[in-house]
């Protein structure tokens, strides 16, 4: 069957492909990623500029690529504009510079990304403004300035109202977050939806044993007790480390250290330095992420941090701790900042508190996250409710 598309521009005569000759001496070349995303604009918008050919010598002058694009998606004819020349050096410096003029704009990238923004609705193929999804990505972080939330980053309501359910999935914003177990791949095909992550961000609590021996969380003589916190479902359960590194291009896996014996050769470390200057406290002095981003060597994070993060008064740090393997949100952002610039989907698995998430709305990006303990789905909700304003909602069970 003949492939059509719609004709929108002006033209002298349609053309069968098979009549119309390439200059074989055009220097201009058309890389594989330009014609596929040719084909895709012509195919959606029909023809907005004919191919040129010159009364003079019967080549092509402008075009080449519309005319391969063409072959590609099946089409049979093309519009064709006949133009004159005087000269042979006159139909040169049209095919020249109808490239080059093109080459030498300039792009005003931060309104730019406000169009792309405004189209961008869902349902429409950011592809057809001719980017590609690395360029998109790249340029939606690039100009992002982190937005404020009407809570402290990292404050955490301590109470909350019974609300999820094992099984249930919820959108808060952008953002996915399914009521789960990491381990099944059924739970985590439902979370992502089809759609594919970018980067896993995640901090593992599986068989670390955050809650120690003597009923504490953390060390030294002021370790916190282990009341003042939820236990941690399967953290003494064995944990394969390995399909989680499947789930997307790059990883930071916080805790990696404890699994360092499972995890690739030739991944790097990301060290965070807490800053604790002190002679006796509860939590320790770092912690480390493994990561197989490319270009990192070993890169250090200086953040003070107590291992506290409530909201309401602070009075009462360093007696209570609301989940034991929390991040501050600044050293979520400032990782994806310095490293994630292409990541626009972040998935985490063992959401905890949700720190994670607030990361990602602050920066713009989108989280599909999964918590197991359903207590800790109310907290991310409430919390994300209270950051953002708005309402999180039920998505059905189909």
């Amino acid at each position: 069957m003949e492939t059509k598309v719609l004709v929108n521009c002006a033209y002298d005569e349609m053309v069968p492909l098979h009549k119309l000759v390439p200059n074989p001496r055009n220097p201009n070349t058309h890389p594989e990623e330009q014609l596929r995303l040719l084909a895709k604009i012509i195919d959606y918008q029909g023809w907005r500029n004919p191919i040129v050919v010159s009364t003079r010598s019967g080549f092509i002058v402008k075009g080449h690529a519309r005319l391969t694009a063409a072959e590609r998606l099946g089409l049979t004819e093309v519009p064709v504009d006949y133009q004159d020349y005087e000269s042979e050096a006159q139909e040169w410096a049209d095919l020249l510079a109808d490239n080059r003029i093109a080459e030498l704009a300039e792009m005003d990238r931060p309104m730019l990304k406000d169009l792309l923004q405004e189209i961008d609705t869902g349902d429409f193929d950011l592809e057809l403004t001719g980017f590609t999804e690395t360029v998109l990505e790249d340029m939606m972080t690039e100009f992002h300035v982190p937005s404020e939330g009407l809570t402290d980053d990292d404050a955490v309501p301590e109470d909350v109202e019974p609300l999820c359910k094992t099984g249930d999935l919820w959108q808060l914003g952008n953002h996915r977050l399914l009521c789960g177990d990491a381990t099944k791949r059924e739970d985590v095909e439902r979370l992502m939806g089809g759609e594919k992550a970018d980067m896993v961000f995640t901090d593992p609590p599986y068989g670390i044993n955050v809650v120690g021996s003597d009923g504490k969380i953390g060390g030294g003589s002021k370790g916190v007790p282990s009341r003042t916190v939820r236990q941690i479902k399967g953290d003494d359960r064995q944990f394969d480390l390995l399909p989680l590194l499947k789930l997307a291009p790059i990883s930071v896996i916080w805790g990696g250290n404890y699994y360092a014996h499972l995890l690739p050769f030739g991944g790097v470390w990301f060290v965070w330095d807490k800053m604790r200057r002190m002679e006796d406290h509860s939590f320790s002095d770092c912690e480390l992420a493994w990561t197989n981003i490319k270009g990192v060597v070993v890169k250090q994070y200086e953040l003070l941090w107590d291992g506290y993060a409530r909201s309401g008064s602070r009075k009462d740090e360093g007696l209570h701790r609301y989940h034991p393997a929390q991040k501050p949100v600044g050293l979520i952002t400032n990782i994806l900042s310095d490293y994630g610039k292409a990541a626009i989907s972040i998935l985490d698995l063992f959401g905890g508190s949700g720190s994670t998430l607030i990361a990602c709305e602050k920066l713009g990006r989108r989280c599909f996250m999964m918590e197991i303990d359903e207590h800790y789905c109310d907290v991310i909700i409430k919390r994300w409710e209270d950051f953002t304003g708005k309402q999180a909602v039920k998505v059905g069970n189909d």
